[in-house]
């Protein structure tokens, strides 16, 4: 079964876990809605990356926290922008608002020295979301986002996107983390973001035995990764890649700082030993990446290889502010657009407000039209 790797409503799934208890919806703190989430499992600290191990406190500062209808992972590229999958944002169709985005996170079971930048929440506006306009939320053909941050981050540094399109060599070593879920049967996230090291394959060894993808479904704009026992699941996807050692202090080998090759997309189960996990390959999104960027805050301007990056982007505010009196009862369905052009797909956000609180239906997790997709292929 292909499946994205977003985890779609952590927060919904904990309150169904809860027993309808409308408490949970209407009062309870960041802290108890966590503690809630890990609580619905015989291994509540069950570990997010299958086959890693906890990470050191503040040895990936790029790794960011991305909230909202959906739970992934980002990476800070520029002070001003947080780069994710686009299937973490959105299915071509609806939007998937981002909530927050949160910088030094370790433990979700604790607050302290997080920050937080609201995206789309009630009355905190302060960023905005745009996506690849050739993404494909049925194959994951560009599957990349950036979200733009109003205010800068400066007490971190951001992690350099790969350019090279013979980056990374056949069998590199590359690390992963995240704060996603052991396995599909198991709804618990982590509260504390795992690692693990996963060998770089190529689009040709990925679709060669002992593996099973096919040509047609590894496309240019992605990569494929795989160690024994090793890989991401529910929850990681929007995360970085990373070749050259991770830790802030220090490079890799020979030196060499750590730099993203890919972003966390799809795959099919969790650490299945005939389908290696599938990335966004960066450097073939990266132009895009870079002129979006530039456009948006005249950041990575001048680093583009191509010379293709062009201030003329245009990149739409995604937060509305709502009235700050909240509801008395959460909505059981997907917010709605009142109107969606046909073509060509919108990289925008709709104008239509979006409620500042957590539905509590899960979104879409692009599974049925990834079985359909494999049914043909198979």
């Amino acid at each position: 079964m292909l499946f994205s790797k977003a985890f779609a409503g952590c927060l919904a799934m904990a309150a169904r876990s809860s027993a309808n208890d409308n408490s949970f919806n209407k009062g309870v703190n960041l802290i108890e809605q966590r503690e809630l989430m890990f609580q619905n499992s015989e291994e509540p600290f069950a570990q997010s990356i299958i086959g890693g191990e906890e990470i050191i406190p503040g040895s990936r500062p790029y790794l960011v926290v991305v909230q909202g209808n959906r739970f992934c992972a980002g990476s800070l590229i520029s002070p001003h922008a947080v780069m994710t999958t686009a299937h973490c944002v959105t299915d071509n169709k609806n939007w998937y608002p981002v909530k927050y985005v949160e910088f030094h996170r370790h433990s979700f079971l604790s607050d302290d020295g997080v920050k937080r930048i609201y995206i789309n929440n009630t009355n905190q506006c302060d960023g905005d979301v745009v996506y690849h306009p050739e993404f494909n939320d049925t194959t994951f053909e560009n599957d990349v986002a950036i979200i733009f941050l109003n205010t800068a981050i400066t007490d971190i540094i951001p992690i350099k996107l790969n350019e090279e399109p013979n980056v990374p060599v056949s069998g590199a070593p590359l690390d992963v983390a995240g704060w996603g879920r052991t396995d599909l049967d198991n709804p618990a996230n982590s509260p504390v973001p795992h690692a693990a090291s996963v060998d770089y394959l190529t689009n040709e060894e990925c679709t060669k035995r002992p593996y099973r993808w096919r040509e047609e479904q590894i496309r240019v704009s992605m990569m494929c990764a795989f160690a024994d026992g090793k890989d991401t699941c529910n929850g990681d996807g929007g995360g970085p890649l990373v070749m050259g050692k991770p830790e802030s202090t220090g490079g890799g080998p020979s030196g060499n700082p750590p730099v993203q090759v890919g972003i966390v997309s799809w795959g099919r189960g969790c650490a299945n030993n005939k389908f290696p996990g599938v990335y966004t390959r960066v450097s073939e999104v990266s132009d895009w990446v870079k002129s979006a960027v530039c456009a948006r805050s005249g950041e990575l301007c001048k680093s583009s290889k191509t010379g293709k990056n062009s201030k003329n982007i245009k990149v739409y505010s995604t937060c509305v502010k709502v009235p700050t009196e909240a509801p008395t009862e959460f909505a059981t369905h997907e917010p709605t657009v009142t109107a969606m052009p046909t073509t060509p797909v919108p990289t925008y956000m709709p104008t239509t407000s979006w409620p500042s609180w957590m539905p509590i239906s899960e979104a879409p997790t692009h599974r049925a039209k990834a079985e359909k997709l494999n049914s043909i292929l198979d």
